[in-house]
């Protein structure tokens, strides 16, 4: 049943039994209202009110429930989901909203694949760009010394190898690029497999 059902039911209960209990009762309304239908009618509408009030409660508790859940969900420690209880249309919500966590953690897991592999292809490039450009510029800058007048030659052996020690370090920062995208996207999955567990 619907909740709009259900609703209409608990406050048609309430005054079923008001008129059921007003018709079986000796009280009468006359006019003009004398003070003591006045005091009886008030206590009879607070009966009333404090009914349906309760019954409202009782009935409405597994929304008051799926309010708080949702209050408390973090994306960022998937898994957490509601426990399915309740009448049909309250229980519908609550399988509803499980559904869209399952989504909007499935597409933030996605989304994470998708700028983790955009980095990675990131770090390739400017790897690649490393050691093509860079490299291949310091590696002509060191075969200009051998082919020098012998009187620059000796400074030129010093600036090759300054110029050696920064291709070495130039390589090594292409091989670190290279290899990082491997170590980064098995720690995100590592932390993303003990989040779901």
């Amino acid at each position: 049943m619907s909740l709009f059902g259900r609703i209409f039911l608990l406050n048609a209960a309430v005054l079923v039994v008001a008129t059921v209990l007003l018709m079986v009762s000796p009280a009468t309304v006359s006019t003009p209202v004398v003070r003591t239908e006045v005091v009886v009618l008030s206590a009879g509408l607070a009966a009333m009110l404090l009914a349906n009030a309760g019954l409202l409660r009782v009935g409405l508790a597994p929304l008051a429930r799926l309010t708080r859940t949702m209050g408390t969900v973090d994306l960022l420690r998937p898994g957490h989901r509601l426990h399915v209880t309740g009448h049909a249309g309250i229980a519908d919500l609550m399988r509803t909203f499980n559904s869209m966590l399952d989504r909007l953690e499935a597409e933030q897991a996605a989304s994470s694949a998708r700028a983790l592999y955009a980095q990675e292809g990131e770090r390739q490039r400017v790897a690649q760009e490393l050691h093509d450009e860079v490299g291949q510029t310091l590696t002509a800058v060191l075969r200009v010394a051998d082919h020098a007048p012998p009187q620059v030659r000796a400074e030129l052996y010093q600036v090759q190898e300054t110029t050696r020690n920064s291709l070495d370090e130039i390589r090594r920062i292409a091989r670190r690029l290279r290899a990082a995208p491997g170590v980064i996207r098995t720690a995100w999955f590592r932390t993303w497999t003990r989040r779901r567990g």
